[in-house]
């Protein structure tokens, strides 16, 4: 896709398989895969000093392995597309492991694991346990000390992955001459390996416990996150109605807690696989004493969640106006209108149509103009049949 980006182009090679599909992998395990790709040489170059040199050279690369897919991606100068294409050949073709960078890696391990507590990280990572307390493949870092075979887990993904790039997408967005990068194409690509297998999706399941649990821990400052899951089929109407009750469900919170002297943050994510879901994450931190309103008598955060408790508890029956939700579509319709000019934005799109066959952008405008207020009753209703965690921090 060729867009204004100063000379720059955006690639992501993404190929389906991600630490789901590694055999014999055990719980806690996935989060460390990304890691070990930078473990290796390439081509008898220390992977980091490989990723180094690139950056001399004005390109970035990024490897990251999730769930179901694989990504290399980064940045690179759009006058010669060719030195991009020699580098994704050499880091998938020329990657062998580094057995005393494994090690090193490996033998530190539990000196990360205690930097992690306390941390943003261990509480998802807490939250998500109680959520899906049987669930093997999570993808946070959850380990004491690494097993001796789990970098033999890792290397076998990545050569089987490196066997196979035809079982994938390569994207490449930004400013670039169409014939020049046709040319290149037709003079690289057949470096990749590939393969006549064909692939096969891991039937990854898992089934969240249901109700409502809360954790509660000493720490450095008052806050509350509140997790919620709720399952919804992800048609490109969903996906936005799921957008517009994201800034609802905020709205109301906020309303709710404004005389605390506690702040609401709130997130979501529709989760495709393993089954699909929309996710809500809500944050009450602590507001600085210049930023406590004029009638505020400061920071109660037990207030603050039994008000959020109560919205929680009736939020089946909310009064959802007509005209809260069209300001809200219109907001959603220029905040992806402004989206659709940032590369990532393209490499994220394109790279989901093409693993999970999903397209929710494709005339986005008629699917948000399709939100009604009855699709965001619909997901709020649903959050009281969903699963709830509340972790909190005392200070």
């Amino acid at each position: 896709k060729n867009m204004p980006t100063d000379g720059r182009i955006y690639y992501n090679l993404a190929l389906n398989g991600g630490f789901g599909s590694v055999e014999g992998l055990k719980k806690g395990e996935g989060g460390y895969i990304s890691d070990y790709f930078m473990l290796s040489k390439i081509y008898g170059i220390p992977a980091e000093d490989f990723i180094g040199i690139l950056a001399s050279e004005g390109m970035s690369m990024d490897v990251h392995v999730g769930l179901n897919a694989m990504m290399v991606s980064g940045s690179a100068d759009g006058e010669d597309p060719e030195f991009m294409l020699k580098s994704l050949l050499a880091v998938m073709n020329g990657r062998r492991r580094d057995d005393e960078a494994v090690r090193y890696y490996e033998s530190a391990e539990g000196v990360r694991h205690q930097m992690r507590k306390g941390t943003s990280a261990e509480m998802v990572a807490k939250v998500n346990e109680i959520m899906c307390p049987d669930y093997t493949h999570v993808s946070y870092k959850m380990l004491e000390s690494l097993p001796a075979n789990l970098s033999e887990k890792a290397e076998k993904f990545f050569m089987n992955q490196a066997s196979k790039t035809n079982d994938g997408v390569l994207i490449i967005v930004g400013d670039i001459d169409e014939n020049l990068l046709k040319k290149t194409l037709a003079d690289h690509l057949g470096g990749f390996v590939v393969s006549d297998r064909a692939f096969r999706r891991n039937h990854v399941r898992y089934q969240p416990s249901s109700g409502w649990s809360t954790y509660t821990v000493d720490g450095p400052e008052n806050s509350v996150d509140i997790a919620m899951s709720v399952p919804l089929t992800l048609t490109s109407v969903n996906f936005m109605a799921a957008e517009v009750t994201s800034m609802i469900l905020k709205k109301i919170l906020s309303d709710a807690v404004a005389d605390t002297g506690m702040s609401v943050s709130l997130s979501h994510e529709c989760r495709i696989y393993p089954n699909e879901r929309v996710n809500f994450h809500i944050s009450l931190n602590e507001i600085s004493e210049d930023g406590f309103v004029s009638d505020s008598d400061g920071t109660d955060p037990m207030e603050a969640l039994s008000k959020v408790r109560m919205v929680l508890s009736g939020v089946g029956g909310t009064d959802v106006k007509e005209e809260d939700v069209e300001a809200f579509k219109a907001q959603l319709k220029d905040g992806l209108n402004k989206e659709m000019k940032v590369p990532f934005y393209w490499l994220n799109v394109i790279s989901r149509r093409h693993l999970a066959g999903k397209d929710f952008t494709t005339n986005h405008e008629a699917h948000i103009k399709s939100v009604t207020v009855d699709k965001v009753k619909a997901i709020l209703s649903a959050m009281n049949d969903g699963t709830r965690v509340e972790y909190i921090v005392n200070k």
